[in-house]
């Protein structure tokens, strides 16, 4: 299949709609799709330019149902610069940072009370870094690129890793070596190695439902443990 050049919203839309090795169900009206394997149930929310990425800095959302667990992925694109790949901050990634540091400042890293609740990181923030020179539009597959956590991504910062040679913020494959892949990120969290837990998952579904109450749509269909997911708001 030819590969194409596309801007970030289609990379969003296509991620969204795409969970390799799930079964897909039917996308609701207002862009989540719960995804099926065996007795588990992962749902995606899209969340672009609306009011989850405005209160969290966020494109997508991922829920694990019988781990209770987001991660909330925010999409960048990598431009090809002197045979480099990376992105160069832009005017939005400083208030998208900031959003994110502020909702984990406020919630931070939830106590462990059941043995689901474990993880081997319970950030909730994660940036996927994505390669726009190569894209092939299939639903077999996530879009091409990488994915580093919050927490990550401030340890590269505060080092210098990821400062360039001008001095400027340059997040890449030369300044990122260490990275998750697109199978080892869906990896991880499909079994539940990563995300949020307890209360942090609970502050998370009250920012939704408060979002809801004002009128915003936005779905994010929790459900008891193991339970067929159900088509209700949070």
């Amino acid at each position: 299949m030819t590969s194409v050049y596309v801007d970030e919203d289609r990379l969003i839309a296509h991620d969204a709609q795409t969970l390799p090795g799930w079964i897909a169900g039917i996308p609701n009206v207002v862009g989540g799709v719960t995804f099926t394997r065996n007795e588990d149930h992962i749902t995606i929310i899209n969340a672009n330019r609306g009011p989850i990425e405005s209160a969290l800095g966020v494109d997508l959302l991922y829920y694990h149902h019988r781990f209770a667990s987001f991660v909330t992925i925010q999409y960048k694109r990598m431009k090809k610069e002197n045979e480099e790949l990376a992105y160069r901050p832009d005017a939005s990634y400083a208030e998208e940072v900031e959003r994110m540091r502020k909702f984990r400042a406020a919630h931070g890293q939830a106590a462990i009370t059941a043995v689901d609740h474990y993880r081997l990181n319970p950030e909730t923030f994660f940036f996927k870094l994505c390669r726009i020179d190569y894209f092939e539009p299939d639903f077999e597959s996530l879009a091409k690129g990488f994915y580093i956590p919050l927490d990550y991504h401030d340890v590269l910062l505060e080092t210098g890793a990821a400062i360039g040679p001008r001095g400027g913020i340059t997040l890449g494959y030369r300044t990122i070596a260490r990275h998750l892949d697109n199978e080892l990120f869906i990896r991880l969290f499909q079994q539940g190695w990563i995300g949020s837990r307890g209360t942090t998952t609970e502050a998370l579904v009250a920012l939704t439902k408060s979002l809801l109450e004002q009128g915003r749509s936005v779905l994010v269909a929790v459900t008891e443990k193991n339970a067929p997911p159900k088509k209700q708001s949070v």
